[in-house]
């Protein structure tokens, strides 16, 4: 019954990512090639263009990821989550060195705290299901051959369903360079600061990296709204690439302010290690699968003052997940 229920669950988040595509969304341009990552998984998609265009470009992404269930480390009870999500984002190039990128994107998150509630304030689920929308605008510039600058902001909403969404808001902005090394390097770096919910704000050194190793082989790293990370790829010919991956993602959330803990944040945090398989269908065109390891997991509970309530880690898990990317 258990296996049934998660995978009806799991059927449920595929159709509604695919439905959700026209919804939301960002990407990241490097060149003529669209670089694309997910906020929930980190998966990346490069679809080439053939020639630069003066119009402007779309890129849609759908996603959908199911971390399996988890026994809490300290107490009593299990989690599992599933996530669905999509995004679409526009690139406008103005003039021959600058390019600016609109992106909206959404998240859907279905938690399940299982019979027993592990926060012992409370008997019942801390939170149950949440949503995440967001809006960025960026723009790029090439000053030189070898140094691009960039910067932009972005507002999101995160909350659990029912809960006063006013209150669930928080924004940031960014700025940093890259250097162009050689052809096969570049390096970069910024900053970030940003709101969160209940807490001070935060300052976050941004680093960029891109090496091509070789024709097969290359390191870089990503950078999102939930998560940041790094990734080794290798590929063999034009149509695949096989990754390995790790994260650290972060999330928080609004709550019900009818739940157990009324206008609390719920906060979710994580380590995962994941390999990664993308096959280009057409240059315009791709899919992944990913299949990995959530190896730590922590859940914190804060009321309205920002003071902490409750909190537990959750034992290392399995996670899967699929996705799609498209660029017309």
């Amino acid at each position: 019954m258990l296996m049934s229920a998660t995978t009806h669950r799991f059927s449920l988040l595929l159709l509604s990512a695919a439905a959700l595509a026209m919804l939301a969304g960002r990407a990241q341009a490097q060149g003529e090639a669209l670089d694309h990552a997910t906020p929930t998984t980190g998966s990346n998609a490069s679809l080439e263009e053939e020639k630069p265009a003066a119009g402007p470009k779309f890129s849609v992404t759908p996603f959908a990821t199911h971390t399996f269930e988890a026994d809490f480390s300290d107490g009593p009870g299990n989690v599992s989550v599933s996530r669905a999500g999509a995004e679409i984002s526009m690139r406008q190039p103005i003039g021959d060195r600058s390019r600016l990128t609109v992106s909206l994107g959404a998240e859907f998150s279905l938690y399940d705290f299982g019979d027993t509630s592990p926060f012992a304030i409370s008997t019942l689920e801390p939170w149950n299901d949440t949503s995440q929308v967001s809006l960025t605008v960026a723009f790029s510039r090439q000053v030189t051959p070898e140094w691009s600058v960039f910067f932009g902001g972005g507002v999101d909403a995160s909350f659990e369903n029912d809960a006063d969404i006013s209150n669930a808001f928080t924004g940031g902005l960014l700025g940093g360079a890259t250097y162009q090394v050689s052809p096969t390097f570049s390096i970069g770096g910024g900053f970030a600061v940003r709101s969160r919910l209940e807490d001070s704000g935060l300052f976050l050194p941004l680093l960029s990296l891109d090496w091509k190793i070789n024709d097969q082989w290359r390191l870089s790293n990503f950078n999102e709204l939930n998560s940041f990370g790094l990734a080794l790829s290798y590929q063999p010919c034009d149509t695949f690439e096989v990754s390995l991956r790790g994260a650290y993602q972060s999330r928080a959330y609004r709550l019900d302010e009818d739940g157990p803990f009324p206008d609390g944040v719920g906060r979710d945090s994580r380590i995962p290690l994941w390999v990664q398989a993308r096959y280009n269908i057409t240059p315009r065109a791709a899919v992944n699968a990913s299949l990995g390891y959530v190896v730590w997991q922590e859940f914190t509970v804060d009321d309205t003052n920002g003071i902490e309530l409750a909190n537990e880690e959750a034992d290392a898990t399995p996670f899967v997940g699929i996705g799609f990317s498209l660029l017309f």
